[in-house]
């Protein structure tokens, strides 16, 4: 019988501790996508998938980032990777309520320069 050691469940622990919800407006116009708990490179299939098939039909994206208690650079390259997606310079992209601790990433990469960053 295999018993998982500390760190296994350490590992699982960390993997398991993200979440992607995509969430559509009634007239598909706008898409809000919910980030929770580590926003990083372990999440980029699922965070590609979650806005792949938007192209043409959405006009604006809304990334709300208050449940992220941890994001790294690969997570500020993804919302660029949205951005191209959305057009580039004329993407209308929203980061909402972004937790503390992600604020202080966008804040530091000087995000709010290419986003819209509401409270």
């Amino acid at each position: 019988m295999f018993l998982p050691t500390k760190s296994d469940n350490n590992h699982n622990e960390k993997k398991n501790r993200m979440s992607i919800e995509r969430i559509a407006s009634i007239n598909g116009n706008e898409v809000t996508l919910e980030i929770k708990g580590n926003f990083d490179a372990t999440i980029y299939d699922d965070f590609k998938m979650a806005f792949s098939d938007t192209l043409g039909t959405v006009k604006t994206y809304e990334v709300d980032l208050s449940g992220v208690t941890y994001m790294d650079s690969t997570a500020l390259g993804f919302l660029i990777m949205l951005r191209d997606h959305a057009g580039s310079i004329h993407a209308n992209i929203k980061v909402c309520n972004p937790s503390e601790y992600a604020r202080n990433k966008l804040k530091k990469a000087l995000f709010h320069k290419i986003f819209e960053i509401t409270p």
